[in-house]
């Protein structure tokens, strides 16, 4: 089992061009919490419109990255998409799957993208780290400290969806009330500074399950917590019975209590990260620490 105290311590927006990468987002956390039936989705006719994906399922992991590889070949950061073929006579031979071209990854994922962008500006938190000039000199270094935001980032939004996807499969959709599913949505971004799945922004603040402060981190611990106590499980009973904090009427937080959080944690962080290999067979996506900015 994972050491707590090191498991929620510790992703990303990186401008491939203007605004791309916010759509990728914003669209595919629409697609996981869109609450059509299984019904209305199949007898939807597929459309061929890059707006609206003929392919009414998720994209597997090679086509991710076949997907974010074609962005970076359209823009100039890296050279045309080439098969690997990188293997020796002497390795045993593997099943060859389907290559997805480039227009069904278009379809697949509903992005509108141009085939060819040419080199552009590469831009983070509104200011261009990449300049166009420097990647058609094949110059394509980001400073460190960038880098280490970009990474942050990543992690901070998958874990996010993740667990939103994570609690979608537990708590089954189809099967609940449009209120109550709403509400169960709110839940799920109560557990995130401005209740929020999506940050536009790097946050200026450490706060959050990943920080490294209790004091940054209690609030959300015990939303986090209320969440975890209504799936299946010992732990999840366990979880029904504590409280981090104590809370004043309207919901507020009053005081805090270091002992509990803690004892929460110990509890909730490894919980969550068994149920969602238990779910999709990997580990788990977790928030890290703030990077301080520079």
């Amino acid at each position: 089992m994972l050491d707590p105290s090191q498991i929620l311590k510790g992703g990303s927006r990186f401008d491939l061009y203007p605004t791309a990468w916010l759509i990728m987002r914003t669209h595919w956390l629409h697609r996981t919490t869109d609450r059509s039936s299984p019904t209305e989705i199949s007898s939807t006719p597929s459309s061929t419109s890059v707006n609206q994906p003929a392919v009414d399922r998720f994209p597997f992991g090679q086509e991710w990255r076949d997907f974010l590889t074609s962005i970076g070949s359209r823009i100039g950061l890296i050279g045309t998409m080439v098969p690997n073929t990188n293997h020796t006579a002497n390795e045993p031979a593997r099943k060859k799957c389907k290559k997805t071209s480039l227009h069904e990854l278009d379809l697949l994922f509903g992005i509108d993208l141009p085939q060819n962008l040419g080199p552009i500006n590469v831009y983070w938190q509104g200011s261009i780290v990449v300049t166009e000039s420097n990647i058609q000199a094949h110059i394509c270094s980001i400073p460190p400290a960038i880098a280490t935001e970009i990474i942050w980032d990543l992690y901070e939004h998958n874990f996010r969806l993740e667990f939103l996807a994570l609690d979608r499969c537990i708590q089954p959709w189809e099967l609940m009330h449009t209120a109550a599913a709403s509400e169960r949505d709110d839940m799920i971004a109560s557990c995130f500074p401005q209740c929020s799945l999506i940050s536009i922004d790097l946050p200026r603040h450490d706060e959050g399950l990943g920080a490294r402060s209790m004091e940054d981190r209690y609030e959300w611990v015990d939303n986090f917590r209320m969440v975890l106590a209504l799936w299946p499980g010992a732990e999840a009973t366990a979880l029904a019975t504590m409280s981090a904090v104590r809370r004043s009427k309207n919901g507020s937080v009053d005081e805090a209590f270091p002992a509990e959080v803690e004892a929460v944690e110990r509890i909730a962080y490894p919980f969550y990260c068994q149920m969602f290999f238990d779910y999709f067979g990997r580990a788990a996506s977790i928030p890290r620490i703030l990077p301080r900015r520079q």
